[in-house]
């Protein structure tokens, strides 16, 4: 968006800056934020595993067009099949009903 704005107003230095940037952040979260095996981006520890809480950020690869149309449908086929809301751990074992 601040690319848009600085095109708008014809700053063109600046637009090609911010383009360029966003495009340097879209392919670092694209690289290091998915998660292959549970289908969805994920932060991750400063040790590199992924944590397994779900939290606002886990859409923010979406809302900002980072992710990939298949990514997209991934992350939604994983993100409906999570038995718990938004905001719980989710783990590998059974939740209780």
């Amino acid at each position: 968006m601040p690319g848009q704005i600085a095109a708008i107003l014809g700053y063109g230095d600046d637009n090609r800056r911010f383009v360029a940037e966003y495009d340097r952040v879209k392919s670092l979260v694209r690289q290091l934020l998915w998660n292959e095996q549970d289908g969805i981006f994920e932060n991750r520890y400063w040790d590199g595993r992924f944590s397994k809480s779900l939290s606002p950020t886990n859409f923010y690869p979406l809302l900002a067009g980072i992710a990939t149309a298949d990514r997209q449908n991934a992350w939604c086929a994983s993100i409906c099949s999570i038995p718990r809301v938004l905001g719980q751990v989710r783990h590998s074992y059974d939740f209780p009903e």
